[in-house]
């Protein structure tokens, strides 16, 4: 028989945090406003090095556990075993709940008993809340099968859990990411749960989302639901299980390929090698793009003549041109490589064989500036003794 709590049960909201002192505050001051105030707020300390106990020290209500860094499945697994409530919500620290969540998600509960969870949808918006976009999926049956297709629940923020499920489920340290997914799927597998439409949370978006390392999500959402496969009893659950295979490779690879493309993220061998096994019609759009970045230039030498190279180097397109020995001009040294990498052997010969050659040049365009000016000059003189003959008069 599943416990039953009293009329206004406590609360457990357990918030993670991981240097993220910046965004804490705010993550508390949405707890003490909600609209039901039978709460707990639990800061889990996952050995921070910012200001992070100071953060939560100024408020009095709060109860704070420090641990050394265990990353954030351990992080909530202490929060549990801190906790008192009879239900229990996880709130990462960079995100917050609207102020009638806990209320909303609690009358769900009390009115569905045999439910372990109940999840709803989220906003996701900027660090400073502008609305990017929402997470939003109508599920009202067939949790487990629709949540072997994909993770329709998204953020973690808007689920409320019976405590009781902590009492056989604890969160997967092995995970370095998609450990709410994966309790998710474990708990629908034995357990009904339910789900809402109304929207409970802001999962704001930053420069250090987790869900922002493609390849990481990549890896631990097919690992997750990898975990799934021996379970599975029917047609249906393994035609599920298949869609879901495929729609993580192909949504996650997709996003693995756009920031390989952009440089968003280091071309590694690890992530080309996950994006190759995983989705191979993103991985051959990679590296074609790849052969084609590589071949661009030596493709613009061979198509278009000389001045047009030169045209595209002092507009800084080209920045490898380099004119042909004999053929410099001005403009061409606005770089910052050399035109010789072999000592000026590809070019003619070294400096110092350049040298003479200018300097034997050099010689020759005196010694033929002097040839000219001394026949200008005879030519002159012959001029000038013509004209200075003496003139014959008729008699």
């Amino acid at each position: 028989m599943l416990p039953v709590p009293s009329e206004f049960p406590l609360v457990s909201v357990i918030i993670p945090c991981f240097n993220h002192g910046k965004y804490l505050a705010e993550a508390i001051e949405c707890i003490r406003n909600q609209t039901y105030v039978h709460t707990e707020i639990i800061v889990v300390d996952d050995g921070s090095t910012d200001t992070t106990k100071e953060v939560a020290a100024k408020f009095s209500n709060v109860m704070y556990v420090y641990q050394e860094n265990q990353g954030l499945s351990a992080a909530r697994n202490t929060g549990i075993k801190h906790s008192n409530g009879d239900f229990l919500v996880f709130l990462d620290a960079d995100d917050l709940l609207y102020n009638y969540t806990i209320e909303y998600n609690l009358q769900y509960l009390q009115k569905n008993p045999e439910a372990a969870f109940v999840s709803g949808a989220s906003d996701i918006t900027t660090i400073d809340k502008t609305k990017l976009d929402e997470k939003k999926e109508d599920v009202t049956s067939d949790h487990y099968l629709n949540l072997l297709r994909s993770n329709y629940i998204g953020m973690h923020g808007t689920v409320m859990y019976r405590q009781y499920v902590f009492n056989e489920f604890t969160y997967d340290t092995s995970l370095k990411a998609c450990e709410d997914y994966d309790i998710y799927l474990r708990i629908a597998r034995k357990y009904p749960v339910i789900h809402h439409t109304r929207k409970l949370a802001m999962y704001r978006m930053h420069n250090y989302n987790m869900s922002a390392n493609s390849s990481l999500m990549l890896e631990t959402a097919l690992q997750v639901l990898r975990k799934q496969e021996s379970s599975l009893t029917s047609s249906l659950e393994r035609r599920a299980y298949r869609e879901g295979i495929k729609g993580y490779k192909t949504y996650y690879g997709m996003l693995l390929f756009l920031q390989l493309k952009t440089g968003d993220i280091k071309p590694s061998k690890e992530a080309v090698a996950l994006l190759k096994n995983n989705n191979l019609k993103f991985y051959l759009r990679y590296k074609f793009a790849d052969i084609i970045v590589k071949n661009f230039k030596t493709s613009l030498k061979k198509i278009i003549p000389s001045f047009g190279l030169r045209s595209l180097h002092k507009l800084g397109f080209y920045n490898r041109f380099r004119p042909s020995t004999g053929r410099v001009e001005a403009g061409d040294f606005y770089r910052t490589t050399p035109f010789s990498t072999s000592f000026g052997y590809d070019r003619g010969g070294p400096l110092t064989g350049t040298i003479l050659k200018i300097s034997c040049r050099l010689k020759l365009a005196v010694f033929t500036e002097k040839c000219w000016r001394s026949v200008i000059m005879n030519i002159l003189c012959a001029l000038v003794k013509k004209m200075c003959k003496p003139a014959k008069f008729c008699t």
